[in-house]
């Protein structure tokens, strides 16, 4: 349960700590542009240099603070939006969390579990990975399913395309009138 925690902390917010200043070593780009703009910590930086720094596209920025899931930044004096380190970490946080496929109520769910120590919501953010994981299976197992019946789809072609008709293209009739097809075995689906 804890290890759960502990990933998510130190791929997401703890990556700069993780990775420190120094990113010469490192061949990740996401994190290279986190630890070029970890230098500026403690400067204000505008949405722009948030969006170079993650990745993030500035309208997703601005759709996760409508949302709740990043605070709003400080203005200026003369009306800029001034984002701070803890803005670049949780953008960091969110972005990664949207790279494993979590939907933006599951990254909320995560990001409230960040500063707790109750069992009880370390116990969801298990249950939260572990549903995700069985939806990637499934995933999974569709693609290979789908990667069978393309497989037998192109076994109907004889690459000669000369002087006949294509295979490929009588298969995917047959099918669109309800016949059996070789991607599909004996019995054509709708």
């Amino acid at each position: 349960m804890m290890a759960v925690v502990m990933f998510v902390l130190v791929l997401g917010v703890g990556v700069l700590l993780c990775h420190g200043l120094d990113c010469t070593a490192c061949s990740h780009s996401r994190v290279k542009r986190l630890c070029s703009m970890a230098k500026l910590q403690g400067t204000a930086m505008r949405i722009g240099a948030l969006s170079q720094a993650t990745g993030v596209d500035v309208e997703t920025i601005r759709f996760y603070e409508k949302s709740g899931l990043l605070p709003g930044p400080a203005r200026s004096a003369n009306g800029y939006r001034d984002y701070s380190q803890a803005h670049l970490e949780r953008l960091a946080f969110i972005r990664h969390c949207r790279a494993l496929d979590m939907s933006l109520a599951d990254v909320a769910l995560l990001l409230g579990s960040l500063q707790t120590q109750d069992a009880q919501a370390l116990a969801e953010v298990d249950r939260l990975v572990d549903a995700q994981l069985a939806r990637v299976r499934a995933r999974l197992a569709s693609m290979r399913a789908l990667e069978a019946q393309l497989v037998a789809l192109k076994a109907r072609c004889d690459a000669d395309h000369s002087g006949h008709h294509c295979g490929i293209l009588e298969e995917l009739v047959a099918a669109a009138h309800g016949e059996a097809c070789a991607c599909h075995g004996d019995h054509a689906e709708g």
